[in-house]
């Protein structure tokens, strides 16, 4: 299995000092919100949300995606946990980084990826959850 944040772009961005990994402990709880939530097929069934908001990023400028991104629970804290999938450590960083950063920390991870907004404590992220469904964000 290909393990994502072993990609060369990920590791200069990690040595950079711009992201770091968040470990299997992070993805487990991420990994137990999204089982939670309500699915159809391969994907979370957005239509069993009362309200989300969601955003196209294409051709989407960085500036205007953190906009974006801080109008939804995703900036309800300065932090967010990338989720790639089950059993692969994630990366965290800075909200801003994220979105100047996007499709960098997304090449070469295909298919359906999650973001939780976080929060790190004494070096322990501790993903935000908790509050969902009530408050989702979906790019497209």
């Amino acid at each position: 299995m290909k393990i994502y944040v072993n990609d060369e772009h990920i590791a200069a961005m990690i040595d950079a000092g711009s992201i770091e990994l968040a470990g299997a402990d992070i993805v487990a709880v991420c990994e137990q919100c999204l089982g939670g939530l309500p699915w159809l097929g391969t994907g979370i069934d957005w239509r069993r949300f009362g309200s989300f908001s969601s955003v196209n990023l294409s051709g989407l400028r960085p500036d205007d995606f953190l906009k974006w991104m801080l109008t939804t629970s995703l900036g309800s804290t300065p932090h967010v946990v990338v989720f790639y999938a089950p059993a692969q450590p994630g990366l965290a960083c800075p909200i801003g980084v994220l979105a100047e950063n996007f499709d960098a920390i997304f090449w070469k991870a295909p298919g359906r990826r999650y973001l939780f907004s976080s929060t790190n404590v004494n070096g322990a992220w501790t993903p935000h959850a908790i509050d969902l469904p009530n408050t989702m964000a979906r790019t497209r």
